[in-house]
């Protein structure tokens, strides 16, 4: 089954949309395969783009939290709170139709307000200074822990509705 055929895009762009508001974050819509299906046109920082403009980088941070958090609430059917190796908030809440998990929700490029962006990993990915990265990584912003789970609530109770 096809995310398309549980909803129409514009759907699934306002439940993106929704966790945008609530937590400044940028939010994905992944398949069952993992794949990205429709992202929010905004990011939340400026370091995320970068990360996403390189392969290795991209595979290395991105990829690697998104697939083990995605398979987590793929196969418990519950969401899952983590962070990316460069210290941002990652979560995924699983897309759930007739008791088969089908994809999820996710949103990546805050930061706990205790936790500081990892530079050193992210300027060895890009291969770039941590100078260079410095007014980047001060640009990720602070994402409480109400909100992020103001964020999995809204989207648990706006999915139950498809």
């Amino acid at each position: 089954m096809e995310l398309f055929d549980i909803a129409p895009r514009e759907a699934w762009q306002a439940l993106l949309d929704g966790v945008r508001e609530r937590t400044g974050m940028t939010a994905t819509c992944y398949n069952a395969a993992g794949e990205v299906v429709i992202r929010h046109e905004a990011w939340a920082n400026a370091l995320c783009p970068r990360i996403q403009e390189n392969t290795e980088a991209r595979t290395t941070v991105c990829a690697v939290a998104q697939q083990v958090l995605g398979k987590q609430a793929m196969a418990t059917g519950e969401p899952q709170v983590d962070e990316c190796d460069v210290g941002m908030i990652k979560f995924a809440v699983p897309i759930v139709v007739g008791g088969d998990v089908v994809g999820t929700i996710g949103a990546c490029g805050g930061r706990d307000p205790d936790v500081e962006v990892e530079t050193f990993l992210a300027a060895q990915l890009l291969d770039t200074t941590e100078e260079a990265l410095a007014e980047d990584a001060a640009g990720v912003p602070t994402v409480a822990e109400a909100k992020v789970t103001e964020a999995v609530a809204y989207l648990q109770a706006e999915l139950a509705k498809l």
